[in-house]
């Protein structure tokens, strides 16, 4: 895969751990991967912009779904609570 360079610049990390990231496009959201070089003090951020879904997007079946599901949440009718320590084992034994 090739890739081309943009742009690069050091950045100042804040008191409250921020930095501005420079000529990208306005997104408000993304999708952050930090990687490590093991072995050594080098960090890698990977950023992906995340592009949320406007209501005039969803279909009339999917507000309907979720029109229900935020009534019958709010009169206390839901399913049962999930264990997460059963979804854990199972997928542990997957993995194996």
């Amino acid at each position: 895969m090739k890739t081309e360079l943009l742009s690069e610049y050091d950045a100042t990390i804040d008191s409250k751990k921020r930095f501005v990231v420079k000529g990208l496009p306005a997104f408000n959201h993304y999708h952050v991967k930090v990687f490590k070089e093991i072995g050594t003090d080098v960090y890698t951020l990977k950023m992906e912009p995340r592009v949320l879904a406007s209501l005039d997007q969803l279909s009339e079946k999917t507000l309907r779904m979720m029109d229900k599901s935020m009534k019958n949440f709010k009169k206390g009718i839901a399913g049962e609570p999930v264990d997460l320590d059963k979804v854990k084992k199972i997928t542990d034994e997957v993995q194996d």
